[in-house]
């Protein structure tokens, strides 16, 4: 860990030339809600493309989460779960 631990850590993985952030759970899902909100206020305009792209995105990384956690019998730290792709 390159930071103290918060809602985020910046870290080095073991064979990676960049450091990378780690979110806690609830706040990556905090996230998919408010790119989700972001998406469906911008139906229809030129910035939905791009509203999507990140909210699918971030389900996307919210989706594994969500498997790892159920996989080992861990509960969620959170009610919101991503729409299935």
């Amino acid at each position: 860990m390159l930071t103290a631990p918060h809602n985020f850590a910046v870290v080095q993985l073991p064979g990676r030339q960049f450091p990378g952030v780690v979110f806690q759970g609830d706040s990556l899902a905090t996230f998919c809600e408010q790119a989700n909100l972001i998406a469906e206020q911008t139906r229809g305009s030129d910035a939905y493309d791009e509203a999507a792209d990140l909210r699918d995105g971030l389900n996307e990384i919210l989706r594994s989460y969500v498997a790892v956690l159920e996989g080992r019998g861990t509960r969620l730290p959170f009610g919101y779960r991503p729409p299935a792709e």
